[in-house]
């Protein structure tokens, strides 16, 4: 019975961490994970993989949302790289085809003309 309990209470989880990664809520999976830890741990070898066949469906689900996550995060870190060289120089290209940055900083000297 304890094993239906767990399975249940993974079953639960999953499906609220389910969630969460749709909302892009990651500190609740974050919150989360020492719980399905325990859980995966404590199902051990007496529960037969026919009924861990539902579960294993959901934890590759979610895994696969969460690397989506992580890649989206990724993503946005080198965009916003990306918009700090921005600020600095500009990347065009010369006749030849090569990148050639143009420098856009501005200079903080004031030139004086009387």
């Amino acid at each position: 019975m304890a094993g239906t309990d767990q399975i249940l209470e993974l079953d639960t989880l999953l499906d609220l961490e389910h969630q969460a990664l749709l909302g892009g809520d990651l500190d609740h999976v974050v919150r989360q994970a020492k719980t399905r830890e325990r859980l995966l741990a404590n199902l051990g070898k007496s529960v037969g993989t026919r009924r861990l066949s539902g579960l294993k469906s959901k934890l590759i689900r979610n895994q696969n949302l969460l690397e989506a996550a992580m890649e989206g995060l990724r993503s946005v870190q080198n965009r916003m790289a990306n918009m700090k060289d921005v600020r600095n120089a500009l990347q065009t290209y010369d006749p030849t085809g090569q990148v050639s940055p143009i420098d856009t900083r501005v200079d903080a000297r004031l030139e004086r003309r009387f």
